[in-house]
């Protein structure tokens, strides 16, 4: 979500009401970017509510050390409290830093992008199902038919 584009905050919230995964990006030579990475945690934490969803905070700019502001502590702090990634990058001297933020946000957000593809289960009261149950729901072992054809079974 690119968010510099966003004058209001209706136009924020719509943002973040449709993503499924979040690159919260600031400078470190400025301390205002920061405070304004935290906001946007803040703010997706609010309207995406308590279910779990990728974040990465990613301070760039790392090449620019002299002009430091944001310190090292104070991005891995935020990222503890948010429970989220943190990179530090600089996009100027290599993209291998931010390819591999990005790379670890796909791999985090591939299996809750699967579940939301696989049918709903309706969960009973009663213990929690086992794997093999579980296998049996998703893949129709118990007798349903389709066209009068059975599903193909799993072995494993």
């Amino acid at each position: 979500m690119d968010t510099s584009s966003c004058k209001s905050v209706q136009c924020l919230n719509e943002h973040i009401s449709w993503a499924d995964a979040f690159v919260v990006v600031y400078s470190i030579c400025d301390k205002r970017s920061f405070i304004h990475a935290r906001y946007l945690l803040e703010t997706i934490s609010v309207l995406k509510g308590p279910r779990r969803f990728p974040v990465i905070l990613l301070g760039n700019k790392r090449d620019l050390e002299h002009g430091r502001q944001v310190q090292v502590d104070d991005g891995q702090e935020l990222s503890l409290k948010w429970q989220c990634q943190f990179y530090e990058v600089s996009a100027a001297e290599s993209y291998i830093g931010v390819s591999l933020a990005f790379q670890s946000l796909i791999r985090e957000s591939r299996p809750l992008h699967t579940m939301k593809t696989l049918p709903s289960v309706r969960r009973k009261t009663s213990p929690a199902l086992t794997v093999s149950k579980m296998i049996g729901i998703v893949f129709g072992k118990n007798g349903s038919k389709r066209n009068g054809k059975k599903r193909p079974s799993l072995s494993i």
